[in-house]
C-alpha cells in the first residue's frame, strides 16, 4: 500500500490497488497493463494514483493555482475522495492527449515519477546536498559550519561530508541561488551567488534537487512528465533550474536513481 500527502488531505490516505475501480474498469490500457505485468502492491497503487488521481499528489504551489474544488481541504473523507476524482478528471482533460495514462513500465524515469511526495522531497534534498557538497566540504570557519548544520540538520551535513562525493563531485563555487522565494515578476527563479555566510542552504538544496529531478524525466513522454512535474515546485521546471547541474537528462536520471537505490532499494527493485 502507498501513502499520498498534500495540503488537501487532513490525514495521509491509504491507497490500495483497487482505487477508483469503477474508473479503472473503463480504462482498457490500465487493465491490460496490470494483467500483462501482474503488477501489484505499492507500485500498482502508486501507478493507479499517478494515472487517475494526480490531484492527490500535487505540490501545494501547483494545487493552489489549479483551481481546487471549493471546500476540498476540510471535506469529509468520502466527499474529499469524490472531489479529487472530479478535480483529477478535469486536470487530465485539460492536458488532452498528453493526459493519457502511463502504461509503459519500462520508462526509465518511472521509479522516480511514482515516488510519494514525502519520499520525493527527501530525495530532492539529498540530491541538492550532493550538488552543494563541494561547497559544504570547503567550509572551515565555525560560524559557517554551524549555519550550514542548522539549515541542513545533522544528517544532511553528515551526508554532505561522508557520502555525497561518491555520487558527484558537486558544483563549483559559487553555486546558483535558486530560492523558490526569490522570483521576479515573471515568476522565474532568480540566479545569484550564494555566500557561505548566507542562510538558506536547505532551501537551495531543495531547489537544486527538484531541478535535477525535473531534468531526470524531461525527456520522458508528456503523460509521465506532466504528472511528475506536478509533484515538484513550479520553479523546478524552469530551464535554468533544471540545467543548474549541467547534466543531460540521462545523466541526471542516473544520479537520481543512484541515490534512490541507496535510500529505497526495495522500491527500485520492483521495476527490475
Amino acid at each position: 500500500m502507498g501513502v499520498s500527502f498534500n495540503r488537501f488531505g487532513n490525514e495521509p490516505e491509504r491507497i490500495d490497488a483497487t482505487v477508483d475501480s469503477e474508473r479503472l474498469a473503463g480504462n482498457a490500457s490500465l487493465v491490460a497493463t496490470r494483467r500483462r505485468t501482474g503488477l501489484k502492491g505499492p507500485v500498482a497503487a502508486q501507478l493507479l494514483e499517478f494515472n487517475l488521481l494526480p490531484s492527490r499528489t500535487l505540490h501545494p504551489a501547483h494545487a493552489a493555482r489549479l483551481s481546487p474544488p471549493q471546500g476540498i481541504e476540510h471535506a469529509q473523507p468520502r466527499v474529499q475522495a469524490a472531489l479529487h476524482r472530479r478535480w483529477s478528471s478535469r486536470l487530465l482533460q485539460d492536458l488532452g492527449a498528453e493526459g493519457a495514462p502511463v502504461t509503459n513500465l519500462a520508462e526509465p524515469a518511472l521509479p522516480l515519477a511514482l515516488l510519494t511526495p514525502p519520499l520525493m522531497q527527501r530525495l530532492a534534498r539529498d540530491l541538492g546536498i550532493v550538488l552543494l557538497g563541494a561547497n559544504l566540504r570547503r567550509l572551515v570557519e565555525r560560524e559557517e559550519v554551524l549555519a550550514a548544520r542548522s539549515s541542513l540538520g545533522q544528517e544532511g551535513m553528515a551526508w554532505a561530508l561522508e557520502g555525497a562525493a561518491k555520487l558527484h563531485a558537486g558544483l563549483p563555487t559559487p553555486p546558483l541561488h535558486l530560492s523558490n522565494h526569490n522570483h521576479n515578476h515573471n515568476h522565474e527563479p532568480s540566479l545569484q551567488p550564494l555566500s557561505p555566510r548566507t542562510p538558506g542552504w536547505a532551501s537551495l538544496a531543495d531547489s537544486l534537487g527538484a531541478g535535477l529531478l525535473a531534468q531526470a524525466w524531461y525527456d520522458a513522454p508528456p503523460p509521465l512528465r506532466h504528472r511528475a512535474d506536478w509533484k515538484l515546485p513550479p520553479a523546478a521546471q524552469d530551464a535554468r533550474t533544471r540545467g543548474a547541474a549541467g547534466l543531460t537528462e540521462p545523466e541526471a536520471r542516473a544520479l537520481c536513481l543512484q541515490r534512490l537505490k541507496q535510500m529505497e532499494s526495495v522500491w527500485l527493485s520492483s521495476f527490475s
